[in-house]
């Protein structure tokens, strides 16, 4: 009865498929998932120039409607809603993202911090979410992107 056991069990065992090891997302998936996030979630881009109270201080707030990937390693966030702006700034109505030109990126609570190599030298951008496991992810994909395009 044990050998018919073992035997049976042996059998099962060889008849089962062996599940595919889970694999890391790649590029193609992460920006398709930030394409979907972006479109989905509630997310404030804002870009600050300069200590405020200084002549060269300007700043604006935008609300991210959606994204596309325009090239490889290249991304445009929609931002046609402006929230906030200095009196003499006119914000484009999109934001470009080169995925190897940004650097200093830094998490903050529900915040993720950056700076891009088209921005001045005491230009900050950042990007407010509704959660700070949304921004987690955000930036862990951010950083993944600088890494994977640079």
């Amino acid at each position: 009865m044990r050998f018919l056991l073992a035997g049976l069990t042996t059998l099962v065992l060889l008849a089962t498929p062996v599940a595919a090891p889970a694999q890391d997302p790649g590029r193609a998936e992460l920006e398709g998932a930030m394409v979907q996030m972006f479109s989905s979630e509630n997310v404030i881009i804002m870009n600050v120039h300069g200590d405020e109270g200084t002549p060269e201080h300007w700043y604006m707030v935008r609300e991210i409607s959606g994204a596309r990937v325009t090239a490889d390693c290249h991304m445009e966030l929609a931002t046609p809603t402006v929230l906030n702006a200095s009196p003499h700034i006119t914000p484009a109505r999109h934001y470009r993202i080169a995925w190897a030109e940004m650097s200093d990126l830094e998490l903050d609570d529900n915040m993720v911090v950056f700076r891009a190599a088209h921005m001045a030298d005491n230009e900050l951008a950042g990007m407010l979410f509704e959660s700070e496991e949304l921004a987690e992810m955000v930036w862990a994909v951010f950083q993944f992107m600088i890494d994977d395009c640079s």
